[in-house]
């Protein structure tokens, strides 16, 4: 287990039994989730954008005007969607974006630099937060601690958050 980062692998044991040790129920993997349509029928998209915008005006937690809604598998293929792009837009071989992310940090956060784009973006714990192909993975509220994290990134267009709790 990493010592840093917040490695979910340690909980195990939490998962499989319940507060007074009964068995948990447990999907199987294969099970689908309800969003999974979206790969064979489109057409309920524009109404899940226009409830997505309603429900964050009514919360009031993020004004999506000017954004995009982009409906994925969760967190982590937006968030390394998003890497690569900045990776081909920002890094090259010789000059590879510079990714960290505040402790603690999932476990596989220092993988994603390897799989987002063809040797254009590094793990550097130590990045310097002010080099302009600097990159920060923010979560906050943060798992598995539920910290509140402030962005350190001096360039908010290479700050990548994921704030999947922060309702």
């Amino acid at each position: 287990m990493h010592t840093h980062s917040a490695d979910l692998r340690a909980r195990a044991t939490h998962w499989r039994t319940g507060p007074n040790g009964e068995p948990v129920t447990t999907i199987p993997s294969d099970f689908g989730l309800a969003y999974q349509f979206f790969e064979t029928d489109t057409t309920l998209l524009p109404q899940l954008e226009s409830t997505i915008r309603a429900l964050h005006k009514m919360v009031g937690n993020v004004n999506p005007d000017g954004y995009y809604v982009l409906p994925g598998y969760g967190g982590t293929g937006a968030a390394l969607s998003v890497l690569t792009a900045l990776a081909r837009r920002h890094g090259t071989a010789e000059k590879k974006l510079q990714v960290f992310a505040q402790p603690p940090y999932f476990f596989d956060y220092p993988d994603w630099p390897g799989i987002a784009d063809y040797g254009r973006a590094e793990w550097a714990e130590d990045a310097d937060p002010s080099a302009a192909t600097t990159v920060e993975l923010l979560n906050s509220p943060a798992n598995p601690d539920g910290g509140l994290r402030v962005p350190k990134v001096h360039n908010a267009s290479m700050l990548i958050c994921d704030f999947v709790f922060d309702w």
